[in-house]
């Protein structure tokens, strides 16, 4: 949490849909809790607070397709703001860390440009507004190997929610928006520490999975090291 001087640190995991962030947040989590022996809370946009999952289930569903595109970007930022009010801050300021299932960064790529919508100098403004001073501490960015295939991985077995449904083009431009916001609205603007891994499930899901978590944790243990926060437990895990 920047700028200050003792408080936990925020982690915020981030990707297109299907890229296998929730699967790595799970696997970071217990691998901070169990080996570091780290106070963690473990969070995801949008939801984690009983008005933020409503507001979930209200983005998600849909089913009239009647929302605007500027409606959906403010419930976006509601959702973030109810979180970071009730969650995140609070946990920040008690000295836990906290690993969050995205962040603004997928307002800035999902809902920027969309007809009707804000444009992303507006877009990022408003986000930022939504949440005050705090900026992430790491950022890691899960890249698939195509987005269409990540997708498609993501939602086998189950219906697609109203976002996921949009179709392989509008992932396509979420996806190459991600690589326009991460250098230039949260390196450039932000000062934001960000690091790319590799999510493709090659040569099996189980390795792929296992690669990206390998690498996910060697970043992080990075970031503890850099902060101060590794307890008398280098080398472990």
């Amino acid at each position: 949490m920047a700028g200050k001087k003792k408080s936990g640190l925020l982690i915020v995991l981030e990707g297109p849909d299907g890229c296998g962030k929730s699967t790595q947040a799970g696997l970071l989590v217990e691998w901070m809790k169990s080996r570091m022996h780290l106070p963690v809370e473990h969070v995801r946009e949008p939801g984690s607070t009983r008005v933020a999952e409503e507001m979930r289930r209200v983005l998600q569903l849909d089913p009239l397709n009647a929302m605007s595109a500027k409606t959906e970007a403010y419930l976006y930022c509601a959702a973030r703001s109810d979180l970071y009010e009730k969650i995140i801050v609070p946990r920040l300021m008690a000295v836990t860390n906290v690993v969050s299932e995205r962040d603004y960064s997928s307002t800035l790529a999902y809902q920027a440009g969309v007809e009707g919508g804000f444009g992303l100098d507006e877009l990022h403004a408003m986000c930022r507004a939504s949440i005050g001073m705090v900026v992430p501490d790491l950022t890691i960015f899960y890249r698939p190997e195509d987005p269409a295939r990540a997708l498609a991985r993501g939602t086998k077995g189950r219906k697609a929610d109203r976002m996921e449904a949009k179709g392989a083009k509008f992932h396509k431009n979420v996806y190459e928006m991600y690589f326009k916001i991460l250098p230039e609205f949260l390196e450039e603007r932000e000062g934001r520490k960000i690091v790319i891994i590799n999510s493709t499930p090659e040569p099996t899901p189980k390795a792929g999975i296992e690669r990206a978590h390998q690498e996910t944790k060697r970043v992080v243990e990075e970031m503890l090291r850099r902060n101060g926060r590794m307890k008398a437990l280098d080398g472990t895990g």
